[in-house]
């Protein structure tokens, strides 16, 4: 139970510094548009799996992810200083499609609704 309730601390603790560190540090202009959803960090802390949107409808969420690749190291580096944990995960982005796959589901209701 432990180490499960360490890595849900972690990963709250990951995805505010990985907020406030777009906001106010990443010069990246596709990465400043981020969003960061959800963060999952494994048990043994190793891995942390960030789940982004872009408040920026227009923005290519493919580019996105690229540039926030891009700042990996910098990120990393960054949360290690601030956090000061013994061990810092990989950091892994993914483009969080739950909103995306909702919309899919709310159409599919209403062409079933409207027939």
């Amino acid at each position: 139970m432990e180490k499960g309730y360490r890595a849900r601390r972690v990963s709250e603790l990951i995805r505010e510094e990985l907020s406030k560190l777009i906001i106010y540090e990443v010069k990246d202009p596709l990465v400043k548009s981020v969003i960061i959803t959800a963060v999952k960090v494994s048990n043994d802390l190793s891995l942390a799996k960030i789940y982004f949107r872009s408040y920026d409808l227009e923005m290519d969420l493919n580019d996105v992810l690229k540039g926030l690749n891009r700042s990996k190291g910098f990120l990393r580096e960054n949360i290690k200083k601030s956090l000061r944990l013994k061990k810092i995960p990989s950091l892994e982005f993914y483009i969080d499609d739950v909103v995306d796959e909702g919309l899919k589901i709310d159409n599919i209701i209403k062409k079933l609704h409207d027939s």
